[in-house]
């Protein structure tokens, strides 16, 4: 008698394990349905040059945005690296000097413009040259993506272009000796 209760349990225990697992997926499934579709839609986007030269150059930061229908109010913050100057602000934007970030907005529907750009002037090459924004949207607050960090490229002298292209002439004469070699 005990063996066949034993096995009535594990059925029984089997059933209720499958009913929480379904009452679980329920939830997550009426948990993404209360979250607007719009919401997994809105995308801030930066695009940058991959590197720049010392100072004095200036280099154009554009940030592209996917506006999903149904937002009514926009505002967007994007932080260039610590001591770069920004200027030439699209869309009404402003720098605001105390916090390091050009900001954007309210923009309120249907006024909401879908790319937004600005100028900056690097200090020099830093520890970190990346650059930190974020867009929301309705409130809900977006990461800007795309790209966040830039490599300085250091300019390059005649002494500089003398000796690299030394270099590189020893190292195609020693590949061509290598090879003759074998």
């Amino acid at each position: 008698m005990k063996g066949v209760s034993d096995r009535l349990a594990a059925v029984g225990h089997g059933r209720v394990r499958r009913l929480r697992n379904r009452v679980h997926k329920t939830a997550l499934i009426l948990t993404l349905l209360a979250v607007s579709p719009a919401a997994f839609s809105q995308t801030a986007t930066r695009s940058l040059p991959p590197n720049y030269a010392p100072p004095p150059s200036t280099l154009e930061v554009s940030i592209t945005l996917s506006i999903p229908g149904g937002t009514g109010v926009l505002g967007v913050e994007d932080g260039p690296p610590s001591g770069w100057a920004a200027s030439n602000i699209s869309n009404g934007g402003t720098y605001d000097v105390p916090s390091g970030k050009v900001k954007w907005g309210p923009f309120i529907a249907p006024s909401i413009p879908t790319a937004l750009t600005y100028e900056v002037t690097p200090n020099g090459p830093g520890s970190s040259d990346c650059f930190v924004g974020t867009a929301s949207f309705d409130g809900l607050d977006v990461t800007i993506g795309g790209d966040a960090c830039m490599i300085a490229v250091p300019a390059a002298s005649f002494w500089g272009l003398v000796v690299m292209s030394e270099l590189l002439l020893i190292s195609a004469t020693l590949t061509l000796l290598r090879r003759a070699a074998v």
